[in-house]
């Protein structure tokens, strides 16, 4: 029964840690630390990445939605939560990539950026996901926007991926 117990601790061990991936570069010296996401190109998608050079970091946010034959020309997004107005974070979308998927039955275009975050935007975010049941993304467009529900399992990599950051690499509480 122990040696169950134990195999069962250390599994549950070994996949928690194994969610949060670091990849290192040695020419510039920086660490990238995200949760893994083997689907880029996946419909409702926000992750995080932490990128660290020499002791100072960059909070990366990665966004993505895709929409059946149409075009939303992404300019901003906001997260907030569905019941309670107030908890709404917003940011501002410079530049924009995109993908076309033309294997579905009509063509399917896929939007996304990567938004630099402030530390305090970072606060702010994970207080709104850390506090809220049900959270929405909103990706304003030029001439339409778009709503989706962040899934659990998202909302849960951006927590770790913040929470591992200040607990391994910063080696600070979170500031909350």
């Amino acid at each position: 029964m122990k040696k169950i117990l134990l195999i069962l601790i250390i599994s549950i061990f070994t996949f928690s840690c194994t969610s949060i991936q670091i990849k290192e570069d040695e020419i510039t010296g920086t660490k990238d630390i995200s949760y893994n996401s083997n689907n880029i190109y996946e419909e409702t998608l926000l992750s995080l990445t932490v990128r660290v050079l020499k002791n100072k970091q960059t909070f990366l946010l990665y966004t993505s939605t895709g929409y059946i034959n149409n075009w939303i020309f992404l300019q901003s997004v906001e997260i907030y939560d569905i019941n309670d107005e107030n908890k709404i974070i917003s940011f501002n979308v410079d530049e924009v990539e995109s993908h076309i998927d033309d294997s579905k039955s009509g063509a399917f275009v896929y939007e996304y950026s990567t938004i630099k975050v402030s530390a305090k935007e970072i606060e702010q975010l994970y207080k709104i996901l850390k506090e809220s049941q049900k959270i929405n993304i909103r990706y304003n467009g030029m001439n339409f926007h778009e709503e989706k529900t962040l899934g659990k399992s998202t909302k849960e990599s951006v927590l770790k991926t913040i929470e591992y950051y200040y607990e391994n690499i910063a080696k600070k509480p979170f500031p909350l």
